[in-house]
């Protein structure tokens, strides 16, 4: 019997493991990034110079003193964004707050009665009683 009985032939172990197939990855509809810019390094030497002279620049300003270069103005924006929220990490300039005036007391009243009768009033109204009371609109808003 033991000659009717059929060996099985010897394969090496890689021939017996499953081949690998490539999956392919789905695809996604997701936008196009668009690529980091760079500066050059004359470029950040200009814009921090230009940075220790004034922190907020007009759209002029960056239009005429950087546009030269060929940077778009809201690249440049973007840079002296985060160039002060940099500053503002390292305690170079105040943290980003609306200075509080106080309201009197007297004036505390009347606001209490003008909200009583118009408790949601238009940003035109919000803007008159700023101006009314000598504080910034957000005071009013937030009040």
């Amino acid at each position: 019997m033991d000659s009717t009985k059929r060996k099985r032939p010897t394969t090496p172990l890689s021939a017996t493991l499953p081949v690998k197939r490539s999956v392919k990855k789905i695809k996604r509809n997701k936008p196009a990034e668009k690529p980091h810019y760079r500066y050059t390094k004359a470029q950040i030497a200009e814009l921090e110079a230009y940075y220790k002279k004034n922190k907020y620049p007009s759209l002029d300003e960056r239009s005429s003193k950087f546009g030269k270069w060929g940077i778009i103005g809201s690249k440049i924006e973007s840079w002296f964004v985060r160039r002060r929220e940099r500053a503002r990490k390292n305690n170079e300039l105040p943290a980003r707050a609306v200075p509080i005036f106080p309201i009197s007391e007297k004036g505390e009243l009347e606001l209490e009665i003008l909200y009583q009768r118009m408790p949601f009033p238009s940003p035109t109204d919000q803007q008159e009683l700023a101006d009314r009371f000598g504080v910034k609109v957000k005071q009013i808003i937030t009040w």
